[in-house]
């Protein structure tokens, strides 16, 4: 049981790693949370009335997002994660949970201004098209302000993301303390 509820020691590597719940949830959100924003950034190149079947799927993955988002954040209060190595340096560990916290945020947030610009244009948010959600809100203000802050945020978030992977690469190729398996669960 103590592989799945809180972290343990990867046999492969010795190395603390993050639950296979965390893990699932982690690969997860960033595969769906990267398609939307390749999704989103598409929309730009791609006429108006050809987006329906492409908004339908940026709208889902968003949806997606949100409620994985919300189970992870929940996972995240209760089961502690593995861990830094012990040669991080104390800046290092503030600079990666700040990176954390500030992803989690917004990982929240852009699919709640996504939701929130729609709704404020009278447009439902279908979910896979198993449901719709439209929040009662009308006003073309907060639907103004939704739009700008989800478009910004996702450049914020995409800024984060690239900080997020320099740091592993660093951590992993050049200080050599194995990060990596911490999130994966297979040999060196």
């Amino acid at each position: 049981m103590q592989a799945t509820d809180s972290p343990s020691i990867n046999s492969n590597t010795n190395t603390p790693h993050y639950s296979l719940v965390a893990t699932m949830l982690h690969w997860t959100v960033a595969i769906c949370f990267l398609l939307a924003l390749g999704l989103g950034i598409a929309k730009g190149y791609i006429p108006k009335d050809s987006r329906g079947s492409l908004m339908f799927l940026h709208k889902s993955l968003g949806l997606s997002v949100l409620f994985l988002m919300v189970i992870r954040v929940l996972w995240r209060f209760t089961h502690k994660p593995p861990s830094y190595p012990e040669s991080m340096a104390s800046w290092e560990k503030k600079f990666a949970n700040s990176n954390h916290i500030l992803l989690y945020i917004l990982a929240l947030l852009i699919p709640m201004s996504g939701l929130t610009m729609s709704s404020a244009h009278n447009h439902a948010s279908s979910f896979w098209g198993l449901f719709a959600i439209q929040l009662p809100i009308h006003s073309k203000t907060i639907g103004g302000f939704a739009k700008s802050f989800h478009y910004y945020a996702a450049w914020v978030v995409g800024s984060l993301l690239l900080l997020h992977i320099f740091a592993i690469i660093k951590h992993q190729y050049i200080d050599k303390d194995n990060i990596l398996a911490r999130m994966l669960r297979f040999k060196k």
